[in-house]
């Protein structure tokens, strides 16, 4: 299911995102960590075909995805998203990665392995933000 995600604020934050989780309640609680790091999340899915559509709609600065997901997996989605996007950035949060190298090539920032350690999400969020402001300035 595919979940939009509006704000009245007229002051949006200078990073936007989509979360594509199938596990509710983790990615839940990621959105969560994101908005307290100022990170605007404009919509969240569960799969790989939910995160091109998502990403059609918004043309987020960042997809956080899972790879491991049923009928559509991560690996689809970032395909599909590159195939539209080549400059399309990701961040991985998924179990176990075998295809590293190949993710590296699809413009993965980062490969984040479960269990999750939120303190390595909120030093990893705040190195992108530093990122993020110091390319706006050049």
């Amino acid at each position: 299911m595919i979940i939009a995600m509006t704000y009245e604020n007229k002051n949006f934050p200078k990073i936007s995102a989509i979360v594509i989780e199938d596990d509710i309640e983790l990615r839940e609680l990621f959105v969560e960590l994101l908005k307290i790091h100022n990170i605007h999340v404009m919509g969240t899915g569960s799969n790989g075909k939910e995160a091109y559509e998502l990403y059609l709609v918004y043309h987020p600065d960042i997809v956080f995805t899972n790879l491991d997901m049923q009928k559509y997996d991560g690996y689809y989605g970032i395909q599909k998203i590159i195939e539209y996007d080549e400059k399309a950035k990701f961040i991985v949060i998924s179990g176990p990665v075998s295809n590293r190298i190949l993710l590296e090539e699809w413009n993965v920032l980062h490969i984040m392995e479960k269990p999750i350690d939120m303190k390595k999400i909120g030093v990893m969020i705040n190195k992108i933000m530093h990122d993020s402001i110091v390319n706006k300035m050049k």
